[in-house]
Order: C-alpha cells, then structure tokens, then sequence
C-alpha cells in the first residue's frame, strides 16, 4: 500500500488516512499522534488517543493495557518512570542490561545531529570549546577544575558556554550569550547576569546582535574554528551518545569526552576510531565518575600544550566523518519500527 511513500514527508492529515485504512492488528493498539510515523510503517492500524499518554508529548503507544516508549530520549523517561512501561525502546545502552529496556548503541542523534558539508583542516584550527546546556553535576565539576587548574587557556580563542553555571563562577566572564533567545534555544535562568558580565569570544563584539545564539542539534561557529572539542555528555551513568558526541564527528575534530566508564571503547564497537595515542584516552578505564572526568580534562589541557601529530589525527577525523555519512544512509526509524514490532508481538493475545 505505502510503496515508494516518504512517510517522513507526510502531514498528519494524511498519516491520520493512511492509519484508517490499514488492517487492525489483533492486539487493541492506542496511541498518540507522533506514534503514526512508526505504526504506519509496521502497517498496524492504531486507535489514536484523545488524551495525552504521558507528560513527554514523544511517540508512545498501549498494547492491550501495556505501555511502550520509544524514539527520543526513552532511555530518560525509563530512568524516571520505569515501573510504567512494559517495554522501552531505548535512546542508549545500559550495561548490566535492565529489565523491560532495549539497548540501542545507534541514538538518533546520529541522524539528528547537523552534519557539516565542508570541514576545515586541522592545521588550520586553534583553541579548543566546550558548551554545556542543563545543569548537572559531572559539568559542575568541569567548571571546577577549569577555575581551578586551566584559567590561563582563555587567550581570546575558546568557545566556552554553560547554560546554567553558578553565578559566582570565574569563568561567567569567558562565557559568550545571547541575550534574546528565539526558537529551540534553551534560555538560562542566570540570562541577566550573564549578560550584565558578558565578554565576548573570538570575532565577536561585546554587543547583544553579535552573540551567537546555540541551537540543540547545530553546528556552531567553533566547529569550524576550534581544534579539539571538551564534550559532557548527558549522562556518566549510562553510554547514550547525543549530538554532544555527535557533532565534533560531523565537524571533523578530535574529541575528549566526559561520559560514561568505558564510552569510547563503545564508539569504537560502533565502528568509529578514538584518538590513542596522540590524546591520552586512559580516563576511559577510570569507574569512578568523579575521577573520570577530572583525567579527561587534564587530557584535553595537555593535548593543548603540544598539538602534534595533527595529519594523523586528520585521517581519524576523516575516517569517523565517513561512518557517520554511512550509519545515516539507514532509516533510524526503521531501526525502531523492528524492535517495536518484536515487542508488540511478543504480549500475549
């Protein structure tokens, strides 16, 4: 029925028919109206809910009583509420395995994230970024150690931001804002007085139209300009790569990562290349989360005082860039729609 359909590109009208006409399944399906993108392309028929199933707004559906989760961030909201659902389709990987969660190494931020046309050399970059939206206690401890130990590597060619960094920070003053945020942009509690002790960064002038205002899944300006990425994670608890990960590979630069214990061995199961030994990547064996971070810190900084061996990481770089190009080839939607499926069929009649 559906044939060469780009269901992607369907209105909600017209998912709404397509829905009507497909056969009823033998399970009592409700769900809402994100779930449609998913329950088309398995060709079930669902009973679309006039109330909302939870709080998210995000695709779920009930199977005979059972409530489903899926698509973004799933992996949070089983976190938060895992006595909810019978099954969860996650957005990461727990490890040891929980109960009613299916891993997923591939997040959909590997199709989300914005990927880069052109990347520039990195013998053409200087200075390193780092920028951090909601507040959490692995970046607290970034704005720690920095403040503590690596003041003297603000010299006028870093991206630093922290959406939520206390206001008696040392480094509010190398932060850069948008004062007026429109759109997905994510707005601080602190705006005023970040903006009050706003200077500005590399190319930027201390004036409210000139600082660039930080989108989710974007690129920023320091992907082009900065060597090496510091990247918080959402989690150190658990491997879910977000566009954190994400968007230093579409960028083409190396990347240190503040994540998880054991987070770049699983990039590399996935297929991508970490940056050994040109950056010291021991902070990955570290358990503990305090220490973990603090080693990975220490590796960027030291990265930063001698830069070399910039062509090999260059081949890196490129090598990762191509394998995010070829997991994107691949319909993530698709990579759901069959656990979501397998699940489904799998509650008793």
């Amino acid at each position: 029925m559906l044939g060469d359909i780009d269901i992607d590109k369907l209105d909600l009208k017209k998912l709404i028919l397509i829905n009507s006409k497909l056969s009823r399944p033998k399970q009592k399906i409700l769900g809402n109206l994100p779930a449609l993108r998913f329950t088309v392309r398995m060709g079930y028929r669902i009973q679309i809910s006039d109330k909302p199933i939870d709080s998210t707004g995000r695709p779920r559906l009930i199977v005979d009583s059972k409530k489903i989760a899926f698509d973004d961030d799933a992996t949070i909201d089983f976190m938060k509420s895992s006595q909810e659902y019978y099954k969860v389709i996650g957005d990461g990987w727990f490890y040891p395995k929980i109960a009613h969660h299916t891993n997923s190494l591939y997040t959909t931020a590997f199709w989300h994230t914005q990927l880069a046309e052109n990347t520039i050399d990195l013998n053409k970059r200087d200075g390193w970024c780092c920028t951090m939206l909601r507040k959490d206690h692995h970046r607290d401890l970034i704005c720690e150690l920095i403040e503590k130990k690596y003041l003297e590597y603000f010299n006028g060619k870093q991206w630093f931001c922290y959406d939520t960094i206390d206001v008696n920070s040392e480094l509010i003053k190398f932060m850069f804002r948008k004062p007026k945020l429109t759109g997905q942009t994510k707005i601080s509690k602190i705006d005023e007085y970040v903006k009050k002790h706003f200077i500005g960064r590399t190319g930027l002038k201390q004036t409210d139209k000139s600082v660039f205002s930080r989108r989710d899944h974007e690129l920023g300006p320091w992907h082009d300009q900065s060597l090496i990425e510091l990247a918080p994670e959402g989690t150190v608890d658990y491997f879910e790569p977000t566009e954190k990960t994400v968007k230093p590979i579409s960028a083409g630069m190396p990347f240190v990562m503040v994540a998880s214990h054991r987070y770049l061995y699983r990039l590399r199961k996935m297929g991508f290349k970490t940056f050994h030994p040109f950056i010291d990547e021991s902070y990955d064996q570290e358990v503990d989360w305090r220490t973990r971070t603090g080693m990975a810190v220490d590796a960027m900084f030291k990265f930063l005082d001698a830069p070399h061996h910039l062509d090999q990481i260059q081949e890196i770089c490129n090598y990762n860039k191509k394998i995010l190009q070829n997991i994107r080839k691949h319909d993530f939607r698709m990579r759901i729609v069959k656990k979501l499926k397998h699940s489904i069929d799998a509650i008793d009649n």
